[in-house]
């Protein structure tokens, strides 16, 4: 959804649903009050806080990150498994993150880089999210779309506020867009106004990066690190991807899809909300009293 951001810009993209065409003029222009450069200080006073939607889908304490370097993207991104989503997985590899620089004949013929979302800055790395590298859940529609989806389903653009946005290849059928539109939707239901959105403020995608706060245990191997257990440091550092949909005006349509950790394929089976380990404690000293008096 960048079109009004630079009106002179070749790049101007026409949106079919949370698709992009690059190369197209707009022909309605985006009212510059819908699409405006917000800082992360105003999204978070909006009526939806994308920050407390990211910790309950993640369980967990979260603090803004800004875009990450080619190095820090790299690895497997696994989403939360009870998203509904149809993707169990992606990974991006060094081959296909760019820069603006580096972007330039990477691409089909005929597809310019796109531009970034709205709410975010300058383009620092274009990422190319290949099908071969994406995992499938199970069932007829991830199916489906594996079948169907070309060789590379997404263009993601990241900005320095670590806005990420979502752009699929123009060269799809319009089906097939349509399709990623309706895997892209929380639920069916909102595949109209996933769409409806789109239409009017140039895309319905808000990805936004975050970093997972560490715990006590894991602030200590953190400050204790040194060459030994490096790896177990970077392990300790923790970052995801969170998925959003409709995020024009005040947010308070705002929909919050999945969330993927880096590098993390066991999180998801060891989360657990913040007050569960405190519930663990007193029922482990209620059964050590109630054997106690047993004896």
């Amino acid at each position: 959804g960048d079109a009004s951001r630079n009106g002179k810009d070749d790049d101007l993209q026409k949106t079919v649903g949370g698709t992009v065409q690059a190369g197209m003029k707009e022909s309605t222009p985006m009212p510059p009050q819908l699409c405006r450069r917000e800082t992360w200080v105003e999204l978070h006073d909006k009526k939806a806080a994308p920050k407390h939607e990211a910790e309950k889908l993640l369980g967990r304490e979260v603090a803004r990150y800004g875009a990450p370097t080619r190095e820090q993207i790299l690895g497997t991104f696994y989403v939360n498994p009870d998203s509904g989503y149809a993707v169990k997985s992606f990974t991006i590899s060094s081959e296909d993150v760019f820069t603006r620089d580096e972007i330039d004949g990477k691409l089909p013929d005929n597809v310019k880089p796109p531009a970034g979302h709205c709410l975010g800055g300058k383009v620092q790395l274009y990422v190319l999210l290949r099908k071969q590298n994406v995992e499938f859940n199970s069932g007829c529609f991830p199916s489906y779309l594996k079948c169907t989806l070309p060789n590379i389903v997404y263009i993601l653009t990241i900005s320095g506020e670590g806005i990420v946005r979502f752009h699929v290849m123009p060269t799809m059928w319009t089906l097939t867009k349509l399709t990623l539109v309706l895997g892209d939707s929380v639920r069916c239901g909102t595949f109209c106004k996933n769409v409806r959105h789109a239409v009017k403020n140039g895309c319905f995608c808000l990805g936004l990066m975050f970093e997972i706060v560490p715990l006590e245990h894991e602030k200590r191997d953190m400050e204790h690190a040194d060459d030994g257990n490096a790896s177990r440091q970077k392990q300790s550092r923790k970052l995801a991807l969170v998925r959003y949909n409709r995020w024009a005006g005040n947010l308070a349509d705002l929909d919050t899809y999945w969330a993927a950790v880096l590098n993390d394929e066991s999180y998801w089976s060891e989360k657990r909300a913040p007050d569960v380990p405190r519930q663990e404690t007193k029922e482990m000293q209620h059964e050590l009293k109630h054997d106690t008096l047993a004896r």
